[in-house]
């Protein structure tokens, strides 16, 4: 989890500038809950790698508290305008309570209950097979009777872990451009814009919306989400 997270390679350390990283760590002190958070920011990987190095493994997982604990941190501090709120969780074990009662329940509910806020949940198991991780993910992801279920990510080394994790990122990160101007519709398809140095054509790769928002699109939007620090100028 480590490496995948705040290795040298980890999504954090490549993402810690495009998006608004927080942790929670969560375990049971006694028949207490026991969050240690990270506040969400940019450039969050090395506090959330000094929090994960500051731990070792616990025996209690409760899972309902923290995705609780998750969703009600995002109602105290919101995240900025256009960035979407996300829950990640990766947990190596089934839930239980702080004194060993199994919360499966539960934690499809807490899952519900942030989706329901306006807080998708996604899950990853690692090194875990079982149809709980499937209903907590359709739960936290507003799954309805009779649809395909969602996708989960079972996640057995770091590698995999971290392709789960970028994959999720990748998938919430926008490719809308807030402009502080606006631009004239009708004038648009003359501007120029440019990723990486790259030109991009106008109605295929870019469009502007509502006079003030570029929408890249396509292989644009794509360059735009795997590129680890991209480069966009427009000018018109």
């Amino acid at each position: 989890m480590r490496e995948a997270l705040v290795g040298t390679t980890g999504v954090v350390t490549q993402l810690e500038t495009k998006a608004y990283f927080g942790s929670q760590l969560y375990t049971c002190n006694g028949n207490t809950f026991e969050p240690t958070n990270v506040a969400r920011a940019l450039t969050n990987a090395n506090a959330i790698r000094t929090s994960i190095d500051s731990k070792t493994s616990g025996g209690n997982t409760p899972t309902p508290e923290a995705l609780n604990a998750a969703r009600l941190s995002f109602a105290a501090t919101p995240p900025p305008t256009g960035s979407p709120p996300v829950i990640v969780l990766a947990t190596d074990g089934l839930p239980n309570s702080c004194n060993g009662g199994n919360t499966e329940a539960q934690s499809v509910a807490a899952a519900a209950a942030a989706y329901a806020a306006g807080i998708p949940v996604f899950v990853l198991a690692i090194n875990q097979n079982s149809q709980h991780f499937q209903d907590v993910a359709n739960a936290g992801q507003g799954w309805q009777a009779g649809q395909p279920n969602v996708t989960y990510y079972p996640a057995a080394n770091a590698a995999q872990l971290q392709a789960a994790f970028q994959t999720i990122i990748n998938g919430v990160i926008s490719c809308d451009l807030s402009l502080t101007s606006s631009i004239d519709a009708t004038q648009a398809m003359n501007g120029t814009l440019t990723i990486n140095g790259v030109q991009q054509m106008y109605g295929t790769d870019w469009m502007l919306v509502g006079g003030n928002v570029i929408r890249l699109t396509g292989a644009a939007c794509n360059t735009l989400k795997t590129t680890t620090n991209p480069a966009v100028q427009a000018t018109f």
